[in-house]
This record gives C-alpha cells, structure tokens and sequence, in this order.
C-alpha cells in the first residue's frame, strides 16, 4: 500500500477581539457593556499558511510480519496582530510573527501471531520554530523587540508487546528511548518610540545556547478477560517532555534564565478499569481510575523584579520554571446505551483532583526560593466535567432518513492560570440541538444545527496583566454566543 498526501491551508480570518474587564486607568475608557464588544485598535488582520507532504508505505511481508514507513515534511507562516489593552490607541500592541518548518521520518516493523503481538521502530525529526514578538507601549513612549529561534533535532527508538499469558490474562511491555538535541538563538531589544526598525535604545537578550535532553519512558500493562464481554486492566506509565529554553528570556535582568535551560519534565501514571459490553451488546460501560505523578512540572509564569535596587518590583520578567511536583488523580465512566434501533445514549462523567504538592520560585523580595504550592492551581482542569448525547433516527421511506440529535455539556470551574484571577470561570452547562437529513441515493445531506442553545456566555481564555503591569490591562475571551445555521452538500 502506498499512500501520498498533500494539504494546504490559506486562513485569513479576523483576528479574534477581547473583552476588556478593567477600566484603564490612563484614558478612564469604561468597560463596555457586552462581553463580545472589543474596542481593539489594531487591525484584524490575521493570516496562517501551512502546507505539508506525507508519504506512507506499508507492506505486508506474510501473515506475521509487516513493514511500515511514514515520511512528512510540514512549514507554516504566521502573521497576526494582538491588541493586550483593547483599546484604540497602542498602549500595549503587539505585532507577531512565526515561522516553521519540519520534516520527520518513522519506520515500523509489526508481528503477529496466535499469542504475541506487538511493533518496534524508529523515528527522526528535525525542525525549526522561529518568531518575533513586536512589543509597543505608547504610555511610555517605549517599544520592545523579542526574536529568536529554536532548531530540534529528535531521534527514538521504540517498542511494545502483548503476550497471551494463559486463555483468560495479557500482559504488554514497552518503551521508548528519546534523545532531543536543541540549539536557541534569542535577542531581545528596547527602543525609544515606537519604531522597532531603527537602532535600538538597549540590548535585552543576546544569547545562544544549547543542550541535549535524553529519556527512557517504560509502559507495563496486564488485561483480565473475566467473561465474553467484560475486561479488567492495570497500566503503568512513564511520559516524558522535553526540556528547553525560555524565547522570551530577560538576559539584562534575569541571567541565569538566558545561561541554564529548564529541565525536562516527568510523569508517572498508573491506571486501572474495566471495559464491557453488556446486555446482548445494547450497553458499552467502560470505567476507570487514574493518578498522575508529575516530577519537575515546567510552568510559565511571570513576575516583578526590582532591577534599579530602587526597592520597588517594577520591571516584569517571564520565566519557565520547573516549579516542582504535582499529583491529578480521578475518575473517569463512558456509556453508551442503544436503547431501540432508532434511539441511542451516549454518557461521560469525570472527577479530576489536580494540585501541585510543590511550587519552588524565588522570592523577589528576599531572593530566596519559597513554596508557593497552597496559593497555586493547575490550569485549565475542571473538577467535574460530563455530557449527555442523544440521537433518534426516523426512516422517511424511499426519501432517506432524520435524526434528531440533542446534547447537554457540563464543565465544573477552572482557572486560566496558575494564579488566581477574575479571568477564572464558574461552572457552567450549554445545550445543543439539531436535525440531520440524509437521502436515500446519499447524494444529498441538509441540517439545521443549534449550538450554545441557553445563549451562556463562558470565558474560555485572556490575558491577565493586572495592576502594577503596564496598563491594568485585564482581558477576556468567550466562546461563540447563541448559533443557528443551516448546512447543505451535495456529494457527485
């Protein structure tokens, strides 16, 4: 089998604008009255081109053996303007740009047979990822420019197997040894004005480093086949992510985060369930139960240094730390019910307790490490999180078939980031609803869908540069208000 796959895609959408939560302190512009109102002076203007080639051959050397060999290239341009203050004039503007380019090659050899199975291969990955970050802060007459670039070179080796122990017990073994070599080149300048293309005022960044991060991640996993259409199974695994450098490192005032990379961080996780298929296979229930142990978490943060020993924490430094350890532990339950030829449910709940056990950063006041684990949170982890589909199919003849299709969703709170803020979002539940029409020939499909049905209006992101940074500037992004759209194709 061979098969050769070419893409392009070409998105000029908008940009897409903010909500500002906070009144601005230097103009007293007020915060406007709906939450999907930006009064962002920037242009929309946003454009993605990304194209890529991949080329799969597989071959089928007998009955056991099989050889398999994946080779793709990708590159992408960006360019896209981000308003952080929302306002109409460049108080805190920001003009961007990235550009990438990758090519990876994977080989697989596969076996099987009566009792073994199981697949070994090779990978290798060489890219580029490059950007700059255009800073203008026109309430201080001041402009930053932030560019660098990151050059990566990967190479695995792997493999995994499952053996037939006896007729009711499997046991899987795997691993994977990963070696990433990374190279970064960053520069960072200042200028008087806002004019980044004329000589600089002062040197921020200008350094080169390099380092190489290598790993062996096991797997070990044993599967009960208690009955016909009921499994038990317990799993033990090692993830691995790769250490690097901070792009937007302040040599100037933070060194040691320009000279040291951050380290690669580790996760342990260990999982147990079942799988069934019940009631003369009218009922799937799968259920399972998990902890994750992470080592050396990598987070993002930022914070105040005083740099002019003046006394007061005035000059923000972003940093990538690895703050320390943190444990997410839950449980997780999917159904799927049919429940007539016509109507079928699908169910999922989940329970998730994520909390950092240790979060080491230094104090920028006494420049001493302290923990800041109690006044931390785990981004973008919702203790609760559930959903209920339902889809009734009516047979309209020789005209085709309707479904009727309906869903409720349920996201318990999250925060944005590992702070605390008013960007953080309270539980909420949306609704949607539609109808599906196929004809009978399969030529024809017509839907009338409904989405956000209740109208919620969620935060599902921002920027948070709260007071003393910059501007006060305290920004909200919310999903897609109420939608009713109606969908035609026609396949020839």
């Amino acid at each position: 089998m061979i098969r050769l796959v070419v893409d392009q895609t070409v998105d000029d959408s908008n940009a897409k604008g903010g909500h500002r939560l906070t009144v601005d302190p230097i103009t007293s512009a007020p915060v406007l009255d709906n939450v999907y109102d930006s009064a962002a002076g920037m242009p929309s203007d946003n454009k993605v081109e990304s194209q890529g080639i991949a080329l799969t051959v597989a071959w089928d050397v007998n009955d056991s053996w099989g050889f398999k060999s994946i080779t793709a290239s990708r590159d992408s341009d960006t360019r896209s303007n981000i308003d952080f203050d929302n306002l109409p004039g460049q108080w805190m503007d920001v003009f961007a740009t990235y550009d990438d380019e990758q090519f990876s090659q994977e080989f697989q050899v596969s076996y099987t047979d009566d009792k073994l199975s199981g697949v070994m291969g090779l990978y290798y990955f060489d890219g580029q990822a490059c950007g700059r970050y255009d800073l203008l802060l026109a309430a201080l007459s001041v402009s930053t420019s932030t560019s660098g670039c990151v050059d990566t070179t990967s190479s695995a080796i792997y493999g995994q197997a499952s053996y037939q122990l006896a007729d009711l017990w499997s046991l899987t073994l795997g691993g994977r040894y990963t070696s990433d070599k990374k190279s970064a080149l960053v520069q960072g300048y200042s200028y008087a004005g806002l004019d980044t293309s004329v000589a600089p005022l002062a040197t921020v960044s200008d350094f080169t480093n390099k380092e190489t991060f290598s790993h062996f991640s096991p797997r070990i996993g044993v599967e009960y086949q208690a009955q016909d259409d009921l499994m038990y199974y317990a799993s033990y695994s090692q993830g691995f992510k790769s250490g690097g450098f901070n792009m937007r490192a302040k040599q100037s005032v933070d060194p040691k985060g320009a000279h040291l990379p951050f380290d690669q961080e580790i996760v342990n996780s260990y999982e147990v369930g079942f799988k069934s298929q019940l009631l003369d296979d009218s009922l799937r229930l799968n259920m399972s139960a998990f902890f994750s142990d992470y080592q050396d978490m990598q987070v993002t943060t930022s914070s105040l240094r005083d740099t002019d020993d003046d006394g007061i924490l005035d000059t923000p430094v972003q940093v990538v730390l690895n703050a320390g350890q943190a444990t997410i532990k839950g449980i997780e339950l999917e159904a799927v019910a049919v429940v007539s030829s016509a109507l079928t449910f699908n169910f999922n709940i989940g329970y998730i307790d994520a909390k950092f056990d240790q979060f080491i950063n230094i104090d920028p006041q006494t420049n001493q490490p302290v923990n800041y684990a109690n006044l931390k949170k785990i981004s973008n982890t919702p203790d609760i999180s559930a959903s209920l589909n339902a889809n009734y199919e009516i047979s309209l003849g020789d005209a085709g078939d309707l479904i009727i299709y309906g869903g409720i969703s349920h996201r318990g709170e999250s925060f944005i980031f590992e702070e605390q803020s008013i960007l953080d979002e309270d539980s909420y539940t949306l609704l949607d609803a539609g109808l599906m029409f196929y004809s009978a020939s399969g030529e024809w499909t017509v839907g009338l869908h409904g989405k956000n049905l209740g109208d919620k209006q969620v935060r599902i992101a921002g920027y948070n540069f709260a007071a003393p940074y910059f501007a006060d500037s305290i920004i909200g992004y919310y999903n897609d208000p109420r939608i009713i759209n109606l969908s035609f194709s026609y396949q020839f």
